[in-house]
């Protein structure tokens, strides 16, 4: 149901601009440090998972595109120079040109032989692998390599490593879109829809609609 305070509503529509944010796996915040393990060296790759954060205003959307400018091209970019190898995201959904997202998750795979990019050996471990990729891709774009408008909030080893898939192991999206009764500011513009002068929100309109 719509709910209407300080002049803005919120609307499930295609037309109104849109925030995503999807929930990965819960992982324990108390959990171990998992002790070096003789067989992971020898594992060809490691699986990470990532949670990014996006103004998807000046971007042509989510997934690859032959022609524009998107968040997986940028992300991938930025990994495949860091480690030094072509490298491919999957992320647990897509979005949009224009639209944006507070916290979606995706998964890549850090080949053993590319920590040494990472100042690393074999026998480090995943959780030192993901430490090291996370300094090297969070903070400020002139530190982290990336755009200003694409945050990378976090990066640990994916749970349940190779069998943990960025789309598969989606418990849940949240969509948010956001409309502004009467005129817009110039603040607000990139992160909701104004409806335009003297125009408003018919709720009960919108609760009947809801209840179908």
């Amino acid at each position: 149901m719509a709910s209407s305070q300080n002049q803005a509503s919120s609307l499930s529509s295609s037309s109104a601009k849109g925030d995503m944010l999807m929930r990965p796996p819960r992982v324990p915040h108390n959990r171990k440090r998992k002790a070096p393990d003789a067989l992971e060296e020898h594992k060809p790759s490691r699986r990470m998972m990532a949670v990014v954060s996006y103004d998807g205003t000046d971007w042509s959307g989510w997934q690859t595109q032959s022609h524009g400018r998107t968040i997986q091209d940028s992300l991938e970019a930025r990994l495949s120079g860091l480690l030094r190898v072509q490298t491919t995201i999957a992320g647990a959904g897509r979005t949009d040109a224009g639209v944006h997202a507070k916290a979606q998750v995706f998964h890549f795979d850090l080949p053993t032989t590319s920590l040494s990019s990472l100042g690393l050996r074999p026998e480090h471990t995943s959780e030192d692998a993901a430490a090291a990729v996370q300094l090297r891709m969070t903070g400020l774009s002139e530190n982290c390599g990336l755009p200003s408008s694409i945050q990378v909030l976090s990066v640990i080893p994916a749970p349940g490593g190779d069998a943990f898939h960025a789309r598969d192991s989606c418990i849940g999206k949240r969509y948010v879109y956001t409309v502004r009764e009467g005129l817009g500011t110039p603040f607000n513009a990139r992160y909701s829809w104004a409806l335009g002068r003297s125009k408003m929100c018919d709720l009960e309109a919108m609760r009947l609609a809801a209840a179908h």
